[in-house]
């Protein structure tokens, strides 16, 4: 028995030569039309008769807008799906290579900032490990010169390292920014928008 949801995927298959809006135009006003016929007491059974096959009514639609019908090309459909069931492992390894590509790029972007701020860590450390060495120096070897020197170049490498925190914390912002849109683009780029929903 032939239901609403068949009867319109059939139908849709038949338009197949019209232009995307023209079919949803089509379909979404057959659908309506259906709903109006049951609401007005006939079976969709009695519905579906009344429109006859789902071919002759795309052919009806052709001949309404002033088109010429011509059956689906299903040999064609055949064609296309087998050459990319044949070149899946061509296009499937470059997609591999590509990938890992990209998973190399954000790896190295990564490294780089993992480094950078190992050296922000590094310039902290020899600021306060420098300053507490410079105080023990003044007061145990009796060389104040020698400590407020290192005193100086303490406090010159933890200025350096905060200077260079906030840096890299805007940096770090902005790498995790650019992961983050390129990620949610690779995944649009391969699965693409959500489909429309067949009526």
């Amino acid at each position: 028995m032939m239901t609403r949801n068949k009867y319109l995927k059939e139908l849709r298959s038949f338009l197949g030569k019209l232009p995307k809006e023209d079919r949803k135009r089509i379909l979404e006003f057959y659908n309506e039309l259906i709903d109006d016929k049951l609401e007005a007491g006939q079976s969709e059974e009695e519905i579906l008769g009344e429109f006859g096959s789902p071919e002759e009514l795309a052919k009806q639609i052709f001949q309404d807008n002033g088109q010429t019908y011509s059956p689906p090309n299903t040999t064609s459909r055949i064609m296309r799906i087998s050459a990319i069931v044949l070149g899946s492992p061509i296009w499937l390894s470059l997609l591999a290579v590509f990938l890992v590509l990209v998973f190399a790029l954000f790896l190295v972007l990564w490294a780089v900032v993992v480094s950078f701020w190992c050296c922000v860590f590094a310039f902290g450390i020899a600021g306060i490990g420098g300053a507490a060495g410079s105080i023990l120096m003044l007061f145990f070897t009796g060389q104040p010169a020698a400590a407020f020197f290192q005193l100086g170049i303490s406090l010159a490498a933890g200025g350096l390292g905060l200077l260079t925190g906030m840096g890299m914390r805007k940096l770090t912002l902005l790498c995790a920014q650019f992961t983050k849109k390129s990620c949610v683009g690779l995944f649009h780029f391969f699965l693409g928008k959500k489909a429309e929903i067949n009526v």
